[in-house]
């Protein structure tokens, strides 16, 4: 899936979605002695359409660059950066979140100012074209807040 994801779905942005038959092809490319590549490539349309990452056709994925909500975007990049500490924007848009996930950039950037609002990042910073934003917590210590954000104010 991850293969499917960095190779196939994420650079058809462009074209807005890809073909049931190049995906059922990069299978088969990637898979040549599997005997289930129509399942397969069904299984990677059915994935992005449940998770409403894309929209399947019967022909086609759709997928465009979208927004997502602030608990799920904690939670991920809490996986993505396990360890409390500083990281680069960049290293955050070059993995999962944006590139599987399909999460649009300007709306991942909105969501470190409001987790440093709501206590769960250290800091968010864009100074002179260096943009960084500091974790504090480990998944582990995270999951109280994150669950927090799902729940809302009481």
């Amino acid at each position: 899936m991850a293969l499917a994801a960095e190779q196939m779905i994420f650079p058809s942005l462009p074209q807005g979605g890809v073909t049931r038959t190049a995906i059922r092809g990069f299978v088969q490319t990637h898979l040549p002695r599997s005997r289930s590549a129509d399942e397969v490539g069904s299984a990677i349309v059915n994935t992005y359409n449940v998770f409403g990452i894309g929209e399947a056709t019967k022909s086609r994925l759709n997928v465009s660059l979208r927004e997502g909500c602030l608990a799920s975007f904690a939670y991920v990049l809490h996986l993505e950066f396990p360890e409390p500490g500083m990281q680069a924007f960049e290293k955050m848009f070059e993995g999962p979140m944006h590139r599987w996930l399909l999460w649009d950039q300007q709306w991942m950037i909105r969501q470190l100012y409001g987790l440093r609002e709501s206590g769960l990042l250290s800091k968010v910073s864009e100074i002179d074209g260096v943009r960084q934003f500091t974790t504090k917590y480990t998944l582990t210590d995270a999951m109280p807040h994150i669950v927090a954000l799902v729940q809302g104010p009481v």
